[in-house]
C-alpha cells in the first residue's frame, strides 16, 4: 500500500486535495504516503522484533495481518467521494500509519522462517523466497493503480481511488485469513544445529550483543543505503518522466524494477547457498547499481525527444537498478543473522530494518528539499523542480555504499562456523560409537570362543571317566 499513489500524482491530487492537473503545485499525497510508512517503521520497528523473538512466527504473522487488514480498511473509507474534502487526507494518513505497523512484523520473518524451517545449505534462497513478496507486492501496487486509473480527467469526485483501494482491502482482508489459519511457527525437529541452539537472549542483551560487533555496524550503513537508493528514486520518477516528456510510466518502471529483483535475488539466493559468498554478493551488486545509477542519472539530464530508443533504454536501466538493488535485502539480512549468531534472528534482522526505513527516510526528503531548491543550478530546461541536483545527490550516495562494502565489510560467519564444529564433533561421536561397538562385539566373540572351548574340554573329560 506504500507506493500504490506514486505513480498516480494527479489522480490523488485531485481527489484528496481538489487540485486540478493544470496547477503546479502537488499536495505530494504519494511523497508523504511514503514517508509515513518509513517514519511508522522506525517507531514500531522494536515491537516488531521483540514479538517475533519472543513470541514467535505465528503470533508475528497475525499481528501484521491483522494491522494491514486495519490500514487498508480505512485508507477505503478515506477513498470514499461521499466523503468531505477537508477529511480526506487525515483519515487517508490515519489508515497508512496501521498499514505502516504492519511491516516490523513482516520484514523481520524471512531470516526467522528460513532458521527454523530449513537446514544449513536451503536457508539463504528460503529467506530470498520469503522476503520477494515484499518487491512482488511493490509490483502490484504499481501496476495496479496504473492500469485502473485514467489520469487524463482526474475528478474530486472519482469513484475509481474507491475501486482501487478496494482491491487492496479485499488482498488485505484474504493475507489475514491465511495468517490465521498458520496451525504453528516451528517443526518439530530442529532443522540444523544452530536453529537447535538458541540462547535465551533479552532484548538488550541481544541489541548490545549485535552493536558490539563492527562488521554489523558497517553492514547497516550499506544495506540501509541499498533500501534507499532503489524505493527512493521512485517518489520522484513519475514527475521527472513526465517532464522529460517520457509520459505517465513510473507504475511500469517500478513495477518491472521489482520484478527483476525478484528474479536476481533467487539466483543470488542459490549461489549463496552453494557457495556462502555473502559478501562477494553484495560487492558485486553495489559495483551494479554504481554502473546503473551514474547511468540513469546521464540519462534523465536530457529530454526523450519522443525516441523509442530512449523509452527502452529508461526501462533497461530501471530494470538494472531493481535486479542490482533487491538482493542486498535479503542477503544483507542473512549475513546480519551469520555476523550476530546466537542473537535471535528478529533482533539482527530487526535492525537492519530500521536502519533502511531510517535511511530511506531521508534520502527521500533529501531529493524531495533538493528538487525544490531550482536557483543556483544551470538548467537547460525549463522544469518546475531541480530534479538533476536530486539525482546527482542520489548518484553520490551510490558511490559510497560500493566504498564502504569494497574496503570495510569483511564479515565473520559465526553461525557457519558454530555448525561446523557441530557437525564436526557429531561425526566424532558417531565414529567412537561405531569403535566401541566394535571391540565390544570383539569382546563378546572371544568370550563365546572361550567358553566353546571350555564346555569341549569337559566333554572330552567326562568322557573319559566314562570309559
Amino acid at each position: 500500500q506504500w507506493i500504490s499513489y506514486l505513480s498516480i500524482t494527479a489522480t490523488t491530487d485531485a481527489f484528496f486535495c481538489g487540485r486540478v492537473q493544470s496547477e503546479a503545485d502537488s499536495c505530494k499525497i504519494g511523497y508523504y504516503s511514503n514517508q509515513i510508512f518509513q517514519f511508522v517503521g522506525m517507531a514500531t520497528g522494536v515491537v516488531g522484533l521483540y514479538v517475533t523473538d519472543k513470541y514467535g512466527i505465528k503470533l508475528s504473522l497475525i499481528c501484521g495481518a491483522s494491522f494491514n487488514a486495519l490500514g487498508a480498511v480505512i485508507r477505503f473509507f478515506a477513498s470514499l467521494p461521499q466523503m468531505e474534502m477537508g477529511a480526506r487526507v487525515a483519515v487517508l494518513h490515519t489508515g497508512s500509519v496501521f498499514a505502516a505497523a504492519s511491516q516490523p512484523f513482516f520484514l523481520v520473518l524471512p531470516p526467522k522462517i528460513a532458521e527454523y524451517w530449513f537446514p544449513e545449505n536451503q536457508r539463504a534462497l528460503a529467506n530470498v523466497l520469503s522476503f520477494i513478496a515484499n518487491p512482488l507486492g511493490v509490483a502490484v501496487g504499481s501496476m495496479l493503480p496504473t492500469l485502473l486509473i485514467d489520469e487524463s480527467h482526474p475528478t474530486p469526485e472519482s469513484y475509481e481511488m474507491l475501486k482501487l483501494n478496494g482491491i487492496f482491502l479485499a488482498l488485505g482482508t484474504i493475507v489475514f485469513m491465511l495468517s490465521v489459519c498458520i496451525r504453528r511457527g516451528c517443526p518439530p525437529t530442529p532443522p540444523s544445529p544452530s536453529s537447535a541452539h538458541h540462547n535465551a537472549f533479552s532484548l538488550r542483551q541481544g541489541l548490545a550483543n549485535i552493536f558490539k560487533t563492527p562488521s554489523y555496524v558497517i553492514l547497516l550503513v550499506p544495506f540501509g543505503l541499498a533500501f534507499a537508493i532503489n524505493w527512493s528514486v521512485f517518489i520522484v520518477t513519475d514527475a521527472i518522466l513526465d517532464s522529460l516528456d517520457y509520459g505517465h510510466m513510473a507504475g511500469y518502471t517500478t513495477a518491472l524494477a521489482a520484478v527483476a529483483g525478484g528474479v536476481s535475488s533467487i539466483v543470488a539466493g542459490m549461489i549463496v547457498d552453494r557457495t556462502k559468498a555473502f559478501k562477494e554478493v553484495i560487492r558485486i551488486c553495489y559495483a551494479g547499481i554504481v554502473v546503473t545509477s551514474i547511468a540513469l542519472d546521464v540519462l534523465l539530464h536530457h529530454k526523450s525527444g519522443n525516441s523509442p530508443w530512449m523509452k527502452a533504454l529508461m526501462i533497461l536501466l530501471f530494470i538494472s537498478l531493481g535486479a542490482f538493488c533487491i538482493p542486498i535485502f535479503p542477503i544483507g539480512i542473512e549475513l546480519g543473522v551469520e555476523m550476530t549468531f546466537p542473537v535471535p534472528e528478529a533482533t539482527s534482522s530487526g535492525v537492519l530494518v530500521i536502519f533502511g526505513n531510517a535511511l530511506m527516510f531521508a534520502v527521500s526528503f533529501g531529493m524531495d528539499l533538493l528538487a525544490e531548491n531550482v536557483k543556483g543550478y544551470f538548467m537547460h530546461y525549463p522544469f518546475t523542480n531541480n530534479y538533476w541536483l536530486a539525482l546527482d545527490f542520489w548518484c553520490v550516495l551510490s558511490v559510497i555504499g560500493l566504498l564502504i562494502v569494497v574496503f570495510a565489510l569483511n564479515p565473520k560467519y559465526k553461525r557457519l562456523e558454530f555448525e561446523q564444529t557441530a557437525n564436526a564433533d557429531s561425526c566424532a561421536e558417531s565414529h567412537t560409537d561405531r569403535k566401541g561397538s566394535g571391540m565390544t562385539n570383539f569382546s563378546q566373540n572371544a568370550n563365546d570362543t572361550s567358553t566353546k572351548k571350555e564346555r569341549k574340554t569337559s566333554e572330552n573329560q567326562a568322557t573319559i571317566y566314562r570309559l
